[in-house]
């Protein structure tokens, strides 16, 4: 049932006696729910199935209890046979009825218990390997306005199912006047008056006490009116008021074995694509069920463990003759308002529905199916009232229109038909809204963003003056031709405007490329090539390098593309060119240990002085030079070689940066006298020149003005650093 409940009033309480009360008033709403929702079924063929169907309704609900009740995750769950696959069913069987030679419409009550079980076999075993696969997750993300159109759709079977009891058949265009006549106006009259009851009795009280209240009241007025009039209950089954039982009531099983083998399963095949739709729709609600379950008890369910236990309830339930059927949020949270959750709540109901089976049946000829049609009618509208209107105010025009347009082609051509538009038109929205999504996640400047390499004071200043020649995009999301042209577009735009010689394509973030989508790169390399910038397209997963491997381009360096694993290695080999193009402008890295002082303390006779305040260490290829977790404060300037810089990780050391000539080591922690918080190695033979707490406090006794000048220095390097980094954060939120 997807009608949402009342609020629960009355606190709930713990001990068996309020278990068993919990129990009886929801098996009780089972009970109710599940013959309304075997009308559905029931509602456009004839009369005398309907006793029939809703014996398997029964029986599906009381396996469900007790089976869900035993294994769910959820103690005191209360499922039953449910609104969406029985509407699903019936509408099958209208297009059955549709079909029928001479327009005789007859429908035989075996091929009718055939479809359901067949439906509802197919659903348990679809059930158990979604749950298996770990699905659940995965259609949750089922197009909105889709699902809000099939149950729409869903809402108007249902209202038209309402009709088809009153007219006592199938509903036509040249039977509407019927609903005119006298004996089809007062069933008419019933139905709307009960679902009017329903409908404003659940804007002021609790679900729970308007249902059995507006039945048992509806009930009595009813049965009140006809003693009045002196109408016997054999003249109420004779007119349509009540439905046709069998002699002997409810009997078990809905049918014989050799009434099976005389019918024709020869329809079975024309309704697989209908029964795969049923289960589609069927699942999605049961899903939506499952979310009102999480919000209103607050607790959270295991949806591919619940998939599994749900399967396998549903396939013992179809064995033994019953209808499919999944968690129900009304009864089951009704149970609640009584009761603590506990799973003697659930096996308490399944009992309850069990008797009105087995004891019932005469029940079922005292019960007028105008009041089912009246539930019929409140279920019926309350769907198009969340799903048709309400999605019209709530959601963008684009999802409100598919939203309506899904609704009128279940209305006008069928529910399948609709099934059929709803997917073709929901994957257009989709791949509309998704190529206007920008593939680039952020594009970033090599004046502001460098590579991993830790470079000189001197080195910084150039790639800050030169660096806007390079830049970074960095993609995101999933690229087909669509999103691959606006991104051929931005690289356009960013060559055309500025003096671009540098390009590093990052695809970190991309989950996957359609092969379409080379061919807009194809074209993007013979652009970049004409422009004379090169490019380097690095951090493919196997699934994208694969597409591009194929295509050929990936490692087609002749047009000026190549291939690298890491942005951080492509973005230094670029920042190297560009170092390396500007130092005929006088521009040199630094050489010397008293040439790395200078870019320090500003002149050469500084530097030579504060020289006599360092140490020098020669550190070989592999050797640690600081180690993570380590407290000291030395700080360390490398003259010659290169050092890495590690992180301790889950995995094992992490490698975050190359330190060149020229770069400072521990600095931070000099100045925060704390521990160090990384790892620097030798990476080849390094020369470093070691400036201890003890010579810092030499150098300040002897020399203040050269340890002011020093800590400027160490200052200058800090506050560049910050200011890129500041840089960088709004080229990143621009």
């Amino acid at each position: 049932m997807t009608v949402a409940s009342g609020s629960l009033n009355t606190p709930a309480q713990s001990g068996w006696v309020a278990r068993a009360q919990a129990g009886l008033l929801a098996g009780l709403m089972a009970t109710v729910f599940s013959i309304t929702h075997a009308t559905l079924v029931t509602a456009a063929v004839t009369p005398e199935a309907t006793s029939v169907v809703i014996g398997m309704a029964l029986m599906g609900t009381t396996v469900l209890c007790v089976i869900l009740g035993l294994f769910s995750g959820f103690p005191g769950l209360v499922p039953m046979v449910q609104d969406v696959p029985s509407a699903a069913i019936g509408a099958i069987l209208v297009a059955v009825v549709a079909d029928r030679a001479a327009g005789a419409g007859v429908v035989s009550v075996p091929e009718i218990v055939i479809l359901c079980s067949i439906s509802g076999l197919a659903f348990s075993i679809s059930l158990y390997v979604f749950g298996t696969l770990r699905l659940a997750a995965v259609m949750r993300f089922a197009p909105r306005p889709v699902l809000a159109g099939f149950l729409a759709g869903t809402g108007y079977f249902v209202v038209i199912g309402a009709i088809g009891i009153c007219l006592g058949g199938v509903v036509t265009l040249d039977r509407l006047p019927e609903l005119l006549e006298s004996p089809v106006l007062a069933k008419a009259g019933v139905a709307l008056s009960v679902g009017a009851a329903l409908f404003l009795g659940t804007r002021v009280m609790p679900l729970n006490l308007v249902v059995g209240g507006v039945i048992c009241g509806s009930l009595a007025l009813f049965h009140a009116v006809r003693a009045y009039l002196g109408v016997d209950l054999a003249t109420l089954a004779e007119t349509g008021w009540t439905a046709t039982l069998p002699e002997g009531g409810l009997f078990w099983p809905p049918v014989q074995l050799e009434e099976l083998r005389n019918t024709d399963l020869g329809y079975i095949t024309a309704q697989i694509f209908p029964i795969c739709t049923m289960i589609v729709l069927a699942t999605a609600a049961f899903l939506m069920s499952s979310s009102a379950l999480e919000a209103k008890a607050r607790r959270d369910l295991r949806l591919d463990q619940e998939l599994k236990v749900l399967g396998l309830s549903n396939l013992v339930a179809t064995a033994l003759g019953g209808l499919p059927g999944y968690h129900g949020v009304a009864s089951t949270l009704a149970g609640f308002s009584i009761a603590k959750p506990h799973r003697a709540i659930s096996l308490v109901a399944g009992a309850f529905v069990l008797l009105v089976f087995m004891f019932g049946a005469s029940i079922l000829s005292v019960l007028p199916l105008p009041i089912f049609a009246g539930c019929m009618l409140w279920v019926g509208f309350g769907l198009l009232h969340e799903w048709l209107l309400r999605e019209m105010r709530v959601t963008p025009i684009s999802e409100a229109c598919l939203t309506l347009a899904i609704f009128l082609v279940i209305a006008m051509f069928g529910l399948f038909e609709g099934t059929v538009f709803g997917l073709v038109a929901g994957a257009a929205l989709f791949v509309v809204d998704y190529s206007r999504m920008d593939p680039v996640r952020n594009a970033l400047s090599g004046d502001v963003f460098h590579g991993s390499t830790e470079r000189s004071p001197e080195e910084l200043r150039v790639l800050k003056e030169y660096g806007a020649s390079v830049v970074i995009m960095r993609l995101q999301g999933y690229i087909f031709f669509g999103t691959a042209h606006r991104l051929r577009e931005r690289i356009k735009t960013a060559v055309l405007r500025h003096e671009v010689t540098y390009l590093v394509i990052d695809f970190e973030a991309v989950s996957g490329i359609d092969a379409t989508a080379v061919v807009t790169f194809e074209r993007i390399a013979d652009e970049l090539e004409a422009a004379q910038v090169r490019a380097a397209m690095t951090g493919m997963n196997t699934t994208v390098a694969g597409v591009f491997r194929r295509s050929g381009l990936a490692f087609d360096t002749r047009r000026g593309f190549s291939h690298s694993t890491d942005m951080n290695t492509a973005l230094s080999e670029f920042e190297d060119d560009v170092i390396a193009t500007h130092m005929s402008d006088g521009v040199t890295t630094p050489s010397g240990i008293e040439n790395v002082l200078v870019q320090i303390v500003g002149n050469a006779a500084d530097a030579a002085r504060l020289l006599e305040y360092l140490e020098r260490v020669d550190v070989p290829q592999g050797r640690i030079i600081v180690a993570e977790g380590e407290q000291a404060a030395e700080v360390y300037f490398l003259e010659t070689g290169e050092a890495n810089v590690y992180v301790e990780g889950q995995g094992g050391p992490r490698k975050l940066r190359r330190l060149r000539a020229g770069t400072i080591i521990g600095e931070i922690a000099y100045f925060t006298s704390g521990v160090r918080s990384t790892t620097v190695s030798a990476g080849t033979d390094c020369v470093l020149w070691c400036f201890s707490p003890d010579q810092a406090k030499r150098l300040l006794e002897e020399a203040p003005y050269l340890s002011s000048k020093l800590h400027a220095g160490f200052a200058q390097v800090l506050a560049e650093r910050v200011a890129a980094n500041t840089r960088l954060i709004r080229m990143l939120q621009a």
